[in-house]
């Protein structure tokens, strides 16, 4: 059987973490100082492509251009 089946590992529980930090730092930057902070997120996906190459990470798109 599998035995990670419904178990989060330590490594994906920290990525999470790590995402939540992430998305929490890039929200104080738009309503803080009304940035983008596309560097934050660029980050975070060379982060977790390095760390973890098979997770993948949506890439939302916050803001619509026009």
């Amino acid at each position: 059987g599998n035995a990670r089946t419904g178990v989060i590992t330590q490594q994906e529980a920290i990525l999470q973490v790590i995402i939540l930090l992430f998305e929490a730092v890039e929200a104080f930057c738009l309503v803080v100082w009304d940035l983008e902070c596309e560097f934050l997120e660029e980050g975070l996906l060379w982060f977790a492509s390095k760390t973890h190459p098979d997770h993948r990470i949506p890439r939302r798109q916050l803001h619509t251009e026009g």
